[in-house]
Protein backbone atom coordinates (compact mmCIF):
# COMPACT_ATOMS: atom_id res chain seq x y z
CA UNK A 1 0.00 0.00 0.00
CA UNK A 2 0.94 3.55 -1.03
CA UNK A 3 2.39 5.65 1.69
CA UNK A 4 1.78 8.96 2.55
CA UNK A 5 3.96 11.65 4.27
CA UNK A 6 2.39 14.85 5.53
CA UNK A 7 5.16 17.86 5.15
CA UNK A 8 4.73 21.49 6.35
CA UNK A 9 5.70 24.87 5.37
CA UNK A 10 4.32 26.90 8.62
CA UNK A 11 6.10 30.02 8.55
CA UNK A 12 7.16 30.79 12.57
CA UNK A 13 9.74 32.42 14.78
CA UNK A 14 12.90 30.59 15.74
CA UNK A 15 11.87 30.48 19.41
CA UNK A 16 8.84 28.93 21.22
CA UNK A 17 8.17 32.16 23.09
CA UNK A 18 8.67 34.47 19.87
CA UNK A 19 11.90 35.99 21.15
CA UNK A 20 15.41 35.29 20.31
CA UNK A 21 16.04 31.36 19.48
CA UNK A 22 17.45 29.59 22.28
CA UNK A 23 20.66 27.14 21.88
CA UNK A 24 19.85 24.42 19.90
CA UNK A 25 16.73 26.25 18.25
CA UNK A 26 16.58 27.05 14.92
CA UNK A 27 18.00 30.08 13.69
CA UNK A 28 15.69 30.22 10.57
CA UNK A 29 12.17 32.06 10.43
CA UNK A 30 10.89 29.41 8.28
CA UNK A 31 12.38 26.15 9.73
CA UNK A 32 11.07 25.38 12.92
CA UNK A 33 11.76 21.73 14.40
CA UNK A 34 10.87 18.91 12.22
CA UNK A 35 9.85 21.15 9.00
CA UNK A 36 11.20 19.66 5.19
CA UNK A 37 14.10 21.84 4.73
CA UNK A 38 15.47 20.15 1.34
CA UNK A 39 15.16 17.47 -0.98
CA UNK A 40 17.61 15.82 -2.82
CA UNK A 41 18.51 12.62 -4.86
CA UNK A 42 14.90 11.16 -3.14
CA UNK A 43 15.80 11.82 0.38
CA UNK A 44 13.82 14.98 2.28
CA UNK A 45 15.42 16.68 4.74
CA UNK A 46 14.02 17.89 8.30
CA UNK A 47 15.00 20.80 10.70
CA UNK A 48 16.87 20.18 14.20
CA UNK A 49 16.00 21.58 17.61
CA UNK A 50 13.07 19.70 18.21
CA UNK A 51 14.53 18.30 22.05
CA UNK A 52 15.51 22.04 22.97
CA UNK A 53 11.77 23.23 21.62
CA UNK A 54 10.15 20.74 24.05
CA UNK A 55 12.64 21.31 27.23
CA UNK A 56 11.15 24.92 26.66
CA UNK A 57 8.14 24.32 27.64
CA UNK A 58 8.78 21.49 29.89
CA UNK A 59 10.70 24.29 31.96
CA UNK A 60 7.48 26.47 31.98
CA UNK A 61 5.40 23.75 32.63
CA UNK A 62 5.51 23.69 36.44
CA UNK A 63 5.39 27.67 36.62
CA UNK A 64 1.85 27.00 34.36
CA UNK A 65 0.90 24.53 36.78
CA UNK A 66 1.52 26.78 40.21
CA UNK A 67 -0.28 29.50 38.22
CA UNK A 68 -3.38 27.32 37.82
CA UNK A 69 -3.59 25.94 41.61
CA UNK A 70 -2.89 29.53 42.98
CA UNK A 71 -6.14 30.82 40.89
CA UNK A 72 -7.97 27.74 41.75
CA UNK A 73 -7.12 28.67 45.39
CA UNK A 74 -7.41 32.28 44.77
CA UNK A 75 -11.23 31.61 43.93
CA UNK A 76 -12.11 28.47 45.95
CA UNK A 77 -12.40 26.40 43.11
CA UNK A 78 -12.93 22.67 43.95
CA UNK A 79 -10.80 21.00 42.07
CA UNK A 80 -9.18 17.60 42.58
CA UNK A 81 -5.09 17.72 43.92
CA UNK A 82 -2.94 16.00 40.76
CA UNK A 83 0.45 15.98 42.06
CA UNK A 84 1.35 13.61 39.01
CA UNK A 85 0.91 16.35 36.83
CA UNK A 86 3.67 17.74 37.90
CA UNK A 87 6.04 14.19 36.77
CA UNK A 88 7.33 14.54 33.93
CA UNK A 89 8.31 11.85 32.16
CA UNK A 90 12.03 11.24 29.91
CA UNK A 91 11.98 12.22 26.86
CA UNK A 92 11.28 9.22 24.37
CA UNK A 93 13.25 7.95 21.65
CA UNK A 94 11.99 9.90 18.72
CA UNK A 95 12.94 13.09 20.59
CA UNK A 96 16.83 12.91 22.57
CA UNK A 97 17.36 10.98 18.40
CA UNK A 98 14.75 12.26 16.01
CA UNK A 99 14.98 11.04 12.32
CA UNK A 100 16.01 14.18 10.44
CA UNK A 101 16.50 12.68 6.87
CA UNK A 102 14.04 10.14 4.94
CA UNK A 103 14.80 8.23 1.80
CA UNK A 104 11.45 7.61 0.18
CA UNK A 105 12.30 4.66 -1.93
CA UNK A 106 14.13 2.84 1.53
CA UNK A 107 10.84 4.12 3.58
CA UNK A 108 8.49 3.00 0.41
CA UNK A 109 6.68 5.96 0.25
CA UNK A 110 5.48 6.74 -3.00
CA UNK A 111 2.97 10.29 -2.16
CA UNK A 112 3.59 13.03 -0.50
CA UNK A 113 0.81 15.53 0.59
CA UNK A 114 1.88 19.53 1.08
CA UNK A 115 0.31 21.41 3.87
CA UNK A 116 0.30 25.11 3.46
CA UNK A 117 -2.45 26.83 5.60
CA UNK A 118 -5.15 28.64 4.73
CA UNK A 119 -4.89 31.08 7.37
CA UNK A 120 -5.71 33.74 4.66
CA UNK A 121 -9.14 31.82 3.55
CA UNK A 122 -9.99 31.46 7.54
CA UNK A 123 -10.03 34.76 8.07
CA UNK A 124 -11.67 35.95 4.86
CA UNK A 125 -14.52 33.57 6.08
CA UNK A 126 -14.50 35.26 9.27
CA UNK A 127 -15.33 38.80 8.08
CA UNK A 128 -17.44 37.29 6.09
CA UNK A 129 -19.64 35.91 8.54
CA UNK A 130 -19.11 39.15 10.88
CA UNK A 131 -20.20 41.41 8.17
CA UNK A 132 -23.48 39.33 7.56
CA UNK A 133 -24.14 39.09 11.29
CA UNK A 134 -23.48 43.10 11.39
CA UNK A 135 -25.47 43.58 7.96
CA UNK A 136 -27.86 40.74 7.06
CA UNK A 137 -28.82 41.35 3.91
CA UNK A 138 -26.45 43.54 2.24
CA UNK A 139 -24.46 40.48 0.33
CA UNK A 140 -28.11 39.09 -1.02
CA UNK A 141 -28.30 42.85 -2.25
CA UNK A 142 -24.77 42.11 -3.20
CA UNK A 143 -25.67 39.78 -6.12
CA UNK A 144 -29.50 40.53 -6.94
CA UNK A 145 -30.90 38.26 -4.25
CA UNK A 146 -34.07 39.77 -3.05
CA UNK A 147 -34.07 39.70 0.47
CA UNK A 148 -37.37 40.45 2.69
CA UNK A 149 -35.32 42.53 5.79
CA UNK A 150 -38.33 42.78 7.81
CA UNK A 151 -40.04 39.92 7.28
CA UNK A 152 -37.11 37.73 8.18
CA UNK A 153 -36.22 39.69 10.86
CA UNK A 154 -39.49 41.37 12.21
CA UNK A 155 -37.95 45.15 12.35
CA UNK A 156 -36.93 47.19 10.06
CA UNK A 157 -33.65 47.59 8.72
CA UNK A 158 -32.45 51.12 10.81
CA UNK A 159 -33.60 49.31 14.16
CA UNK A 160 -32.14 46.02 13.65
CA UNK A 161 -28.68 48.17 12.83
CA UNK A 162 -29.07 50.51 16.13
CA UNK A 163 -29.48 47.78 18.33
CA UNK A 164 -26.51 45.47 16.77
CA UNK A 165 -24.04 48.15 16.36
CA UNK A 166 -25.38 49.66 19.70
CA UNK A 167 -24.49 45.73 21.63
CA UNK A 168 -21.07 45.93 19.55
CA UNK A 169 -20.05 49.51 20.86
CA UNK A 170 -21.33 48.35 24.44
CA UNK A 171 -19.09 45.11 24.63
CA UNK A 172 -16.33 47.00 23.30
CA UNK A 173 -16.79 49.85 25.75
CA UNK A 174 -17.24 47.56 28.90
CA UNK A 175 -13.55 45.76 27.35
CA UNK A 176 -12.10 48.48 26.95
CA UNK A 177 -13.30 49.73 30.68
CA UNK A 178 -12.23 46.44 32.46
CA UNK A 179 -8.30 45.61 31.12
CA UNK A 180 -7.11 48.69 32.70
CA UNK A 181 -9.16 48.12 35.79
CA UNK A 182 -8.41 44.22 35.32
CA UNK A 183 -4.74 44.90 35.32
CA UNK A 184 -5.04 47.36 38.68
CA UNK A 185 -6.49 44.99 40.71
CA UNK A 186 -4.80 41.71 39.42
CA UNK A 187 -1.54 42.40 38.42
CA UNK A 188 -0.68 38.87 39.36
CA UNK A 189 -2.82 37.70 36.41
CA UNK A 190 -0.09 38.90 33.90
CA UNK A 191 1.56 36.37 32.09
CA UNK A 192 4.70 36.92 30.39
CA UNK A 193 5.78 35.20 27.14
CA UNK A 194 9.93 35.60 27.42
CA UNK A 195 9.88 35.26 31.02
CA UNK A 196 8.24 33.50 34.30
CA UNK A 197 4.36 33.27 35.15
CA UNK A 198 3.46 35.64 37.94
Amino acid sequence: MPTAYRTSSWNGTGSPSGGAPNAGTPRSRTDPPGTTTSYDDGVLRFAPGLAAHIAFGDARYPEFLRAAGAHAERNGLDLPEEPEAHVLGPDPECVTDPRLELDLAEAGVTSLVRATGCAALVCAWILVGSWCALFPGTLEALFGIECAFDGVWGMSRGAFEAFTLGAVAVLLLVGALGLPIARRERPEAKIHCNGPLH
